[in-house]
């Protein structure tokens, strides 16, 4: 029995054309649903402890106060003169306070 059009290839082809535009269809689908899915939770970032320690200590670094010229210019020639005395006790008192901070 001869019918027309079985074995020369046009159904098939036919079909693979469908097929390519359902793909094409789907593909477009999965990435429209992809953008409004990144569009609603929007993007994050997660710092590490190290990064939000040092995060931190740049903000207090920037309420710091600035330099008062005028004191340091009285230090300057209070150690320039001899007469600059150093308390040991505070000194002890805020190294200590350093180091408790940074354990």
């Amino acid at each position: 029995m001869n019918i027309k059009g079985v074995g020369n290839g046009l159904p098939q082809q036919v079909n693979r054309k469908a097929a390519d535009e359902a793909q094409k269809a789907a593909a477009g689908k999965a990435d429209a649903a992809l953008r409004d899915s990144a569009s609603r939770e929007g993007d994050s970032v997660a710092l590490s402890p190290s990064a939000r320690t040092l995060q931190a200590a740049e903000s207090e670094a920037r309420r710091a106060p600035e330099t008062d010229a005028n004191r340091i210019q009285a230090l300057r020639q209070a150690i320039e003169s001899g007469t600059y005395e150093v308390d040991s006790q505070r000194v002890a008192e805020k190294l200590l306070g350093m180091e408790q901070d940074l354990s």
